[in-house]
C-alpha cells in the first residue's frame, strides 16, 4: 500500500451525548460538533468519523484522530480532502447550503 500524504489537520471539540449529530459553530476557534453517541468504548469517536465522512463525503479510512482520543477536545487528520475544501463544505453545511 502506498503512503498516505501528508494530511490536513483540523482542531474540533465535540460534545457528546447531543440528541442528534450537528455542527454547532465555532468556539474559540474551534470548530464544535455535536455528536449523538455516548462517550464510552470509542462510541463517540466512531460516530464523529462516519459524520464527518456523511457531512464531508469522505472516505471514512481517510478521516484519523491524531489526538484526543479520550477527551472533547480532538485533532483530526483529513488525507483526501483539502483545507479549501474543508472549509467550504463545513461553511456550506452551517449556512444551510
Amino acid at each position: 500500500m502506498p503512503p498516505k500524504e501528508s494530511p490536513f489537520k483540523v482542531n474540533l471539540k465535540i460534545i457528546p451525548s447531543a440528541r442528534k449529530n450537528e455542527l454547532a459553530g465555532y468556539e474559540n476557534g474551534l470548530l464544535k460538533l455535536k455528536i449523538a453517541a455516548q462517550p464510552e468504548k470509542g462510541k463517540a469517536n466512531k460516530e464523529l468519523i462516519d459524520y464527518l465522512s456523511d457531512l464531508l463525503d469522505t472516505p471514512k479510512a481517510e478521516i484519523e484522530i491524531c489526538h484526543g482520543h479520550t477527551g472533547r477536545n480532538k485533532v483530526l487528520a483529513f488525507f483526501t480532502l483539502s483545507q479549501a475544501d474543508f472549509e467550504a463544505k463545513i461553511s456550506a453545511a452551517l449556512h444551510g447550503s
